[in-house]
């Protein structure tokens, strides 16, 4: 059995994202984008593609200069370590941040309020959800 939290890489599906992060930063974030997006609207979204898009939404935040609060050392490394190269791919963010309220939507495996055994847990991945979100919907600062 593998671990799980309510943050957005407490689960070992997104620790294997890092790994493919690393080898492809740009791919492994579009990719992640893509699976959700080629669903149509109301389709249920497996575990892998939810926690892929969840975990390529905070790369681009990161990228972007809206990281988040209190990653591990690791994740935030590894994120710092790419944000240059996903910074230069020119994603929308705001498309982003769609896709990352899908993914953590009632039609998602990791959403929907079954899959947790509390309810502190599924309002406090909810709150993470929607944090990443509000971080990648942003309007960019200006100088």
């Amino acid at each position: 059995m593998g671990s799980w939290g309510t943050g957005i890489f407490d689960d070992d599906i997104a620790q294997d994202w890092l790994g493919d992060f690393e080898a492809d930063p740009v791919g492994a974030v579009t990719a992640a984008f893509d699976a959700v997006q080629s669903e149509p609207a109301g389709t249920y979204l497996e575990m892998d593609v939810v926690v892929a898009a969840l975990a390529a939404g905070e790369a681009l935040a990161t990228a972007l200069g809206r990281p988040a609060a209190g990653l591990s050392d690791d994740v935030a490394q590894t994120l710092n370590a790419q944000a240059a190269a996903v910074a230069a791919a020119g994603l929308d963010p705001v498309q982003a941040a769609q896709v990352v309220e899908r993914a953590g939507g009632p039609d998602s495996e990791k959403g929907e309020r079954e899959t947790w055994f509390q309810e502190a847990d599924h309002a406090a991945f909810l709150a993470a959800v929607a944090e990443l979100r509000a971080r990648l919907a942003m309007e960019p600062a200006t100088g």
